[in-house]
């Protein structure tokens, strides 16, 4: 790569940026005037919002490890520190409208530490998959969203969880349409899918306990079991997910949230658009300052880089 087209990356990748920073900043500022009103009057615990807080970074480090364990099953190495700047920052992009400048930003950012690009876009995409599906089978496992469903939720699952078996021998055709920049790319075997769905698994719960105690920390009188939390969450966060043009979910989630919060007997109608918008405005924050904080770093490093190089 020559130092102009290094320059012109560079840009690009401070444009990218800034466009990240507008849209998250817009719907943060909507979400505020949004919540306010509702939570006037109310007095957070700070220790179970601050619980609420680490079991969801502690997701988010579970999610970093299965995207790792993907790339290596695909034949590249990231480290961990890496990893994590990586996925912090590109989740960002879920904030932009259209569902692929997150997969855009982080197999960009993990080719430029050795990666290859197809194995880095091929493991975002899977690790893409891997969770929605895990996210499904939890919610299906949990029988909350779908009761007196005329088919057993351990079918259902066990369907979701063949599925996934079957992409190691889908994922080399897929490859072969991609053309040659693939064909060194490495498979990942079954039990590495298997690992990644286990530890989606796992992502899930612990981001539905982070919800619940954030529930629990502004409504300390909403009721609903665990089982129900997970249910209610990963549904509606899949739903969000699955919208094609709202970014982050926005506008989508909000509503799945209230139905299954009301419907799972967590909060009545009027609590639950509280919940909802809230627990959007609170994962909002705590998605934007990380995230900021690794696009900043790994924009530095790059320009530090293209300095010493150039």
């Amino acid at each position: 790569m020559t130092a102009t087209s290094r320059n012109a990356w560079t840009v690009a990748q401070w444009l990218f940026a800034a466009a990240l920073i507008w849209y998250a900043v817009r719907s943060l500022g909507g979400q505020w005037n949004e919540v306010a009103a509702g939570l006037k009057g109310l007095r957070p615990d700070w220790p179970l919002l601050a619980g609420a807080s680490a079991a969801t970074f502690a997701a988010y480090a579970l999610l970093i490890e299965g995207w790792r364990r993907l790339i290596a099953g695909a034949g590249g190495r990231l480290a961990w520190h890496d990893a994590s700047i990586i996925w912090l920052a590109g989740n960002l992009g879920k904030y932009v409208p259209g569902k692929v400048w997150s997969i855009v930003a982080m197999s960009s950012m993990a080719a430029e530490r050795g990666v290859n690009p197809a194995a880095a876009a091929g493991s975002s995409v899977l690790m893409q998959i891997t969770t929605i599906a895990a996210g499904a089978a939890i919610v299906v496992a949990s029988g909350g969203v779908f009761p007196g469903a005329p088919v057993s939720p351990w079918f259902l699952v066990i369907v979701i969880v063949a599925g996934l078996l079957m992409l190691p021998a889908v994922i080399p055709r897929l490859l072969r349409l991609a053309g040659k920049r693939a064909e060194n790319v490495t498979v990942p075997r079954r039990g590495t899918l298997l690992l990644a769905t286990a530890i989606s698994c796992a992502a899930w719960v612990l981001l539905s306990l982070g919800f619940m105690l954030f529930v629990r920390a502004i409504m300390p009188d909403s009721g609903g079991s665990m089982p129900a939390y997970v249910s209610a969450y990963t549904a509606s966060y899949i739903a969000g997910f699955l919208a094609p043009f709202a970014p982050g979910g926005i506008g989508v989630r909000e509503p799945a949230l209230v139905i299954a919060m009301t419907r799972l007997g967590i909060a009545d109608t009027a609590d639950a658009a509280v919940i909802a918008v809230a627990s959007r405005l609170w994962l909002t924050a705590i998605e934007l300052v990380p995230g900021l904080m690794a696009l900043a770093g790994h924009l530095a490093s790059r320009r530090g880089a293209t300095n010493k190089n150039g």
